[in-house]
């Protein structure tokens, strides 16, 4: 079940997914997983904060996004944006950190959702959950526990949005 499904049955309205140019490849996989929105393909990271002005949006949820938002979009979703990193932050900041994981021999990822602030993967956290590896898992094996762990997760990060919680500090 995809982020959008997931939102919609907590009762948000999702009326767009913006993708960066980079995926525009994968569009057939954005439109399905989307549902009824709109799938939007950003030309650059520029054309962000217009997009999210032109659909009012309340609050922005990246995951996977390939590029570092500027401030101008981040300052747009009156509740701000959150992202979904694929480690327990502060450990793993940066692209492709469960890759990092499983070639240092990690035994334990996770998923982390913050808020997005003008660097990577630096803001305040909202969520998180630890996911094991397995001496046998890559990247595809965990994808299924990185899906659970956000429909787990994403309930309690929409309830701290809406109450204003601005989240823990990273160390």
């Amino acid at each position: 079940e995809g982020y959008t499904q997931v939102a919609t049955a907590l009762g948000h309205e999702v009326p767009a997914v913006i993708v960066g140019r980079p995926y525009a490849e994968a569009a057939d996989a954005f439109v399905r997983a989307a549902g009824t929105a709109d799938v939007v393909f950003a030309a650059s990271k520029h054309a962000i904060a217009p997009l999210l002005r032109a659909y009012e949006a309340d609050v922005g949820l990246c995951t996977g996004f390939p590029w570092l938002i500027p401030q101008a979009a981040l300052d747009v979703p009156r509740l701000g944006i959150v992202n979904g990193h694929p480690t327990l932050l502060p450990k793993g900041r940066g692209p492709h950190p469960w890759a990092w994981a499983i070639r240092t021999g990690e035994t334990e990822i996770g998923l982390t959702y913050h808020y997005m602030d003008a660097t990577f993967d630096t803001g305040n956290i909202l969520a998180q959950k630890a996911i094991p590896i397995g001496p046998d898992d890559t990247e595809e094996t965990l994808i299924p526990f990185f899906q659970a762990a956000a429909q787990e997760l994403l309930p309690e990060v929409f309830a701290k949005l809406e109450a204003g919680d601005p989240g823990l500090p990273q160390q």
